[in-house]
């Protein structure tokens, strides 16, 4: 894993689920949608997206304070960059793109024929960073959630 100066990668495998669930919410404090974690719901991510905690990082700098989270899923050949944050106060210090090279590079060690993730809307610095990084927009993406009840019957119509 690239080491940048101060900055170091730590395969996130190296951590409890409780651990890596603490850095994950810290570094989403500020966050635009909060999605906080627990070690219970961080296990259940890993497991349905297929996250490769030996290729996923947590960076930590050279006072070995830690830094940012990110992950990597792999199905087949394909790499997804997920929940990659930087704790605000480590910010603008280039720990985001050194946490996207890290993972880039574990996807293209293990053989991915492409990498792709998501960015919510409004988040410009990591829009930024991964267009600055050679992704590029191929669309937009809803994420849409209701409680688990019964359909109202206009919709249940719709199902049939």
């Amino acid at each position: 894993m690239p080491d940048a100066g101060a900055l170091t990668a730590i395969p996130a495998s190296h951590y409890s689920f409780e651990a890596l669930a603490q850095i994950y919410n810290a570094s989403r404090v500020d966050y635009i949608v909060p999605m906080p974690m627990n070690a219970r719901r961080m296990a259940e991510y890993v497991k349905a997206y297929d996250v490769d905690l030996d290729a996923s990082v947590v960076a930590v700098n050279g006072e070995n304070e830690t830094c940012a989270v990110g992950m990597l899923g792999w199905r087949e050949r394909r790499g997804w960059v997920t929940r990659l944050g930087v704790i605000p106060e480590r910010r603008g210090r280039h720990v985001g793109r050194f946490v996207l090279s890290s993972l880039l590079d574990a996807a293209q060690s293990r053989g991915a024929s492409l990498a792709q993730l998501e960015v919510i809307e409004g988040n410009a610095p990591a829009h930024a960073l991964f267009l600055k990084a050679g992704f590029q927009e191929t669309r937009l993406l809803y994420v849409l959630r209701r409680p688990p009840s019964p359909l109202p019957p206009s919709a249940a119509a719709l199902l049939k």
